[in-house]
């Protein structure tokens, strides 16, 4: 799943019970700095502190602004998930 109604989860690609993860906690800063960056702040106005919720788990925007708006990156993702192992899980208020 890319994304919720709450945000983009990031707590499954971190190290996990002493195994090490999808990304490291440096990336993982990267990753939402870039999303910061890619939205226009917007996502660091939606999301902890900022937004009075302490939400270390994801960040509140949607996936479209961080992509940066991307067409191509957009559907290139929402198209992966159909191909990657397991089930995939389509949350529709992500088309809108």
């Amino acid at each position: 799943m890319l994304d919720t109604h709450d945000g983009i989860g990031i707590i499954d690609v971190g190290p996990m019970a002493g195994k090490a993860g999808l990304f490291n906690e440096n990336e993982i800063d990267h990753l939402v700095e870039k999303i910061h960056n890619n939205s226009q702040g917007q996502s660091r106005l939606a999301t902890g502190a900022a937004a009075s919720n302490v939400d270390l788990y994801q960040v509140n925007c949607t996936y479209y602004d961080a992509l940066a708006q991307n067409n191509f990156y957009y559907l290139l993702a929402r198209a992966i998930r159909f191909f990657a192992p397991g089930t995939p899980q389509v949350y529709y208020s992500s088309f809108v």
